[in-house]
Formats: C-alpha cells, sequence, structure tokens
C-alpha cells in the first residue's frame, strides 16, 4: 500500500503483509483492527470472511456500549428528576399540612366564638322571659291598682 501513513514505519518494521478491517459504527469508521506480520502472506477468502465477522462483532459490541451509556445517562437525568418531583411534593405535602393545621385552629377558634354565642343568647333569652315575667307582674300590680283607685 502505497498510500497508507504507516506504510513506510511498518516496512522499515520489517512488515511484509497487513490487513485493515474497519470498525464500523452507526455506519461511520470509528476505528480499525490492523493485522501485520513479518511473513509474506496470502489472505484466504475464509480467513477474510472470519475478520470480516470479527470486525462486525466488535462493531456490535461497542454500539452495545455506547447504547448503554447513553441509556445510563438518560436514567441519570431521569433520576435527578424524579429527585427534584419528589423534593417538591415533599415542600408541597409541608405547605399543606401547614395549611390543615391553621385551618384546624381557626376551625377551634370558630367553635369556641360560636359557643360562647349560643351561651350569650341564652342569656339574652333567659334575661328576655325574666324582663316579659316582671312586666307581667307590673301590668298586674297597675291593674290591681287601677282597680283599687277606681
Amino acid at each position: 500500500v502505497k498510500d497508507c501513513s504507516r506504510a513506510l514505519p511498518a516496512k522499515q518494521a520489517g512488515i511484509k503483509s497487513a490487513v485493515c478491517i474497519p470498525i464500523l459504527i452507526n455506519n461511520n469508521v470509528a476505528g480499525t483492527m490492523d493485522f501485520m506480520t513479518s511473513e509474506l502472506l496470502t489472505l484466504s477468502n475464509s480467513r477474510l470472511e472470519v475478520l470480516k465477522q470479527i470486525s462486525q462483532i466488535v462493531s456490535n459490541v461497542i454500539d452495545r456500549f455506547e447504547t448503554i451509556d447513553y441509556q445510563i445517562n438518560i436514567a441519570s437525568d431521569v433520576s435527578v428528576s424524579l429527585a427534584q418531583s419528589a423534593d417538591a411534593l415533599d415542600m408541597l405535602s409541608q405547605d399543606i399540612l401547614m395549611n390543615a393545621d391553621e385551618t384546624a385552629n381557626q376551625a377551634q377558634t370558630l367553635s369556641s366564638a360560636s359557643e360562647e354565642v349560643n351561651v350569650n343568647f341564652n342569656e339574652v333569652v333567659n334575661a328576655t322571659e325574666e324582663m316579659t315575667a316582671s312586666i307581667s307582674e307590673i301590668s298586674k300590680s297597675m291593674q290591681q291598682a287601677a282597680a283599687i283607685t277606681n
């Protein structure tokens, strides 16, 4: 090979035969597997097929690792998002509990005030009944006094 940047150093190192098999990821060359020897060899079709299969297996494994890495990154992002959502829900539940406590306190205050109004109302009713009885007695006394003076 004349146009390979490694041809001259390989020749100087005594390399007589070399095979370069590409590693493809998404149909793009991601790297190569280079096999070199100091013996002059002719590559048989069966050996070429085996090298192609090895290349395909390595390409698939690298692709799987990249897919797994991508999925791990997505899982990490989802985990962070879930943690943030959990924090937000925790804060919301704390707000709801505080509001529930405040509402319970207000309901207790309202209940106490209602009881006090009821007691005061009963006192007014009793006072009105007593006043009515007193007016009725005064009225009888006036009628008796009027009957005596007539």
